[in-house]
């Protein structure tokens, strides 16, 4: 008979006898080659891995810690991208704080003994699918509301009611889109509260934290569901999105709108707004292939293991090295993505170092539209050249200019 932490029952209530086999066999194998292989049953703790974790932990948080200060501060900044990206660094956030520490607590302590109860075992293991849902949905979202500001802007009335309602949902209040970014993720990781347990093998002194029943039906399927519905899908309708939203650009810059004139088109194509458009699309693409990246060892471990499990392959050094360094890409992720903020965001960066060094910093400091995450100004304010309604020759009066820039001013609350 083997007990849980909370009350004893078999085991074969939670997991079918072939499995309880696979992972008893697994265990005493594992813990046969690993006395002459000097494994993880050894004294010896890997400092290198340790040694990295420890710093993207201290140095994720505060990188991401500043992106949300940096955001919620200055309320010129309170847009609906960059609400966007600070509901992606609060996923990273919960990547870094829940789950980094106890693959460091495992790596130190050298055994898979699980000790912190069952209640950390689902709650560690839930937020790990909810946190990289969260990251995929907010770049899925930043992708959607780029093609549709930028495609499809405000002033645009001859858009289709499919597109009206893609817009209004994506490009309205911002507490929509964080709602449903939240939702979805919490209803991926939800069967993890449901399919967790601690099992404990009393007979080898031994306990182990599962998420899912190895080489059941359900955790197949769970795992072929979160793989199309947090990857799959997520890619595909980012890659779309940026294919739609690099055509816009380049008719935009190019002038091929039916009515842009030859002056138009060679000004679009040093404006400032413009080169704001193409660097914010540029982020977004560059944070769309760092995550695909780095998830993509942890979905193939996942499925190979569920499908494909072998304990020839398995248990053999090589594999086990993968399956300790596959989950690292993740949390250097969740370290990098305000980095790239950094880099490519001139704004980001210049208000990073007004809060830092604040004493030497203006007192005015300049605000530049063009070099922030503002959406509906730069699509306002080319919408009539984008959308070909800019006749030859014509030329506003600064009356019109002044007030289509306050109307831009009062969509992006700035």
């Amino acid at each position: 008979m083997m007990e849980t932490t909370q009350a004893p029952i078999y085991v074969t209530e939670i997991i079918s006898e072939t499995s309880i086999s696979v992972i008893i066999k697994e265990i005493v194998d594992n813990r046969t080659n690993l006395t002459t292989e000097q494994s993880w049953g050894s004294e010896e703790v890997f400092w290198p891995q340790v040694s990295i974790m420890i710093i993207v932990l201290i140095f994720g948080i505060l990188a991401n810690l500043s992106i949300i200060w940096i955001v919620l501060k200055n309320k010129r900044l309170r847009s609906t991208p960059n609400i966007i990206v600070v509901n992606l660094t609060v996923g990273d956030l919960l990547c870094l704080l829940v789950n980094l520490p106890f693959i460091i607590d495992f790596h130190v302590r050298h055994e898979r003994h699980w000790v912190f109860g069952q209640f950390m075992c689902k709650f560690v293991h839930s937020s790990m699918v909810t946190s990289g849902c969260i990251t995929v949905y907010s770049l899925m979202a930043l992708a959607i509301e780029r093609y549709l500001a930028i495609a499809w802007p405000w002033r645009n009335r001859d858009s289709s009611r499919c597109v009206r309602l893609s817009r209004s949902c994506f490009c309205g209040p911002t507490w929509q889109i964080v709602f449903l970014i939240w939702l979805g993720a919490f209803a991926v990781g939800a069967p993890i509260w449901f399919t967790a347990e601690v099992l404990v093998y009393e007979f080898l002194d031994y306990s182990v934290c599962m998420p899912l029943n190895l080489g059941d039906t359900f955790a197949q399927g769970y795992e072929l569901f979160r793989l199309l519905i947090a990857y799959i899908i997520p890619l595909t309708v980012i890659i779309i999105a940026h294919t739609l939203t690099a055509l816009a650009l380049l008719k935009s810059v190019r002038g091929t709108v039916t009515g842009a004139t030859a002056q138009v088109c060679a000004s679009n194509r040093s404006t400032p707004r413009v080169r704001s458009r193409v660097k914010l699309a540029i982020v977004i693409s560059i944070l769309s292939v760092m995550f695909f990246i780095a998830w993509f060892p942890f979905y193939v471990y996942s499925m190979w293991v569920e499908f494909q499990y072998t304990q020839t392959v398995f248990n053999g050094r090589a594999m086990t090295q993968f399956a300790a360094w596959k989950d690292l890409p993740i949390y250097v992720l969740s370290c990098l993505n305000p980095i790239m903020l950094y880099i490519l965001s001139t704004r980001f960066r210049e208000q990073l170092f007004q809060d830092l060094f604040c004493c030497c910093a203006k007192q005015n400091f300049d605000w530049k539209p063009a070099e922030t995450f503002s959406s509906l100004k730069s699509s306002f304010l080319t919408a009539s050249t984008f959308r070909g309604r800019s006749t030859v020759g014509r030329r506003s009066s600064p009356s019109r200019q002044d007030r289509m820039l306050a109307t831009a001013n009062e969509l992006t609350k700035f």
